[in-house]
């Protein structure tokens, strides 16, 4: 096989993976919100744009994590190789995994840090799936994992969140022959981008479902870390921790998107095999970001204040679109604040609309507010709540920009 060849297949995966169904197909998705934003301000220079997008933090991390990091900066032994983590950090998030998830863990052997979720998504594909593999992954969902698996020859098939099943997924609905092959499914929740909640009944079905069949769940928590009463890990479920790897970040709970920092925990078996991929392809995150993030997992009532406020953002702005007397958007099954997925209009002031992505472009050029679209599984919307704003500011800022228009939802949510 000459070089031209091989371009040639290189070429081909790549158009593959972008025009597989699902979740996987969505890989620039984000990037896409992104230069939307940008052609909007370049066009309108003077408007401002009510951000529901992305959803990344906006405020500031807490203090204490800011300090941890200038104060590791000046210690001389932080500025070597990391690899996988200091006998600190490991400790310190096994304490918040006991502390808030009832778990316990022994920190070098079931608990490995990683740069951030996306950075662990990818090295999930590299150690446990092949070609001609099959991936389980709920749709709409993150698509890195889904993305990864794709570009290497596997096969990814998708499990609908549907509203009539609280957007949880159906089990019963993968055929036998898919499930032969089927070696790693993929669960997120807290759901980005539906705000789902999943309890301990769930996570049970999950855990004998994949021991039934032979599959290593990955459990993506990004948003675990703002959990309040509905604090729950897969890793409690007995014999949960000999098949399954969770996934945690400080991204979100924490503000601390950029700092790219997280961990994967598990049983021994699965973090030994996590392990192998990670130590052939970074050198771990730097040492003083990780004094950092220890700093801000000790301080629980940061979380909880977070929580707080995404919380009374949410129920501003559902009680603008969902409210009596609202714009008429269809409620939803009660979910987690950082995200609202609502179906989309089918048309504004009688422009008819078939899909969430048309909704999403009339949204931004007429009254700038960004939002992004999902039209996997039905036509949704989804409205994160990061914007930095007090609930009572967005929901007049909101108010004002949808109040000259008419909505008709006769759209049924998937």
């Amino acid at each position: 096989m000459n070089a031209r060849t091989d371009l040639a297949n290189l070429k081909k995966k790549c158009q593959n993976a972008t025009k597989t169904g699902g979740c996987h197909g969505m890989g620039y998705k984000f990037a896409s919100v992104e230069e939307r934003r940008r052609q909007f301000q370049k066009k309108f220079p003077d408007r401002s744009i009510l951000d529901f997008g992305i959803g990344r933090p906006q405020e500031a991390p807490p203090s204490g994590a800011m300090d941890g990091l200038v104060r590791a900066l000046a210690r001389p032994n932080c500025h070597g190789y990391a690899e996988c983590g200091c006998r600190d950090f490991l400790e310190t998030v096994a304490r918040y995994l006991e502390r808030n998830f009832f778990l316990q863990l022994e920190p070098e052997e079931e608990i490995l840090p990683s740069m951030g979720i996306k950075n662990a998504l990818t090295y999930l594909a590299l150690e446990f799936l092949r070609p001609g593999d099959v991936l389980l992954a709920t749709v709409p969902g993150y698509p890195v994992l889904p993305t990864h698996a794709a570009l290497r020859g596997v096969e990814v098939v998708s499990l609908p969140l549907l509203k009539k099943n609280f957007f949880l997924p159906d089990f019963s609905s993968v055929p036998p022959a898919i499930l032969h092959r089927a070696k790693l499914l993929l669960l997120n929740y807290p759901n980005n981008p539906t705000g789902a909640l999943a309890g301990a009944d769930f996570f049970q079905k999950a855990v004998a479902f994949a021991q039934e069949h032979g599959l290593i769940v990955a459990h993506d928590a990004a948003y675990a870390g703002l959990h309040g009463p509905a604090a729950f890990s897969i890793l409690q479920i007995p014999g949960a921790k000999d098949i399954c790897l969770e996934l945690y970040s400080c991204s979100k709970a924490h503000n601390m998107t950029g700092w790219r920092i997280g961990w994967v925990c598990g049983g021994r078996l699965p973090i030994a095999a996590y392990r192998r991929a990670k130590e052939c392809s970074d050198s771990g995150q730097f040492l003083p970001i990780q004094y950092g993030a220890m700093a801000a997992l000790d301080d629980d009532d940061f979380c909880a204040r977070s929580l707080a406020l995404l919380d009374r953002r949410c129920r501003a702005v559902e009680r603008l679109l969902c409210g009596e007397g609202g714009a008429g958007f269809a409620e939803q099954p009660p979910h987690h604040p950082f995200y609202l997925y609502l179906p989309a209009p089918t048309a504004v002031d009688e422009i008819a609309l078939a899909t969430a992505a048309e909704f999403s472009d009339w949204l931004l050029a007429e009254e700038g507010i960004l939002t992004i679209p999902w039209d996997e599984v039905g036509h949704y919307v989804r409205f994160s709540m990061t914007i930095p704003l007090e609930p009572d500011e967005l929901e007049q800022q909101l108010a004002e920009r949808l109040a000259r228009h008419r909505f008709c939802h006769g759209r049924a949510g998937g």
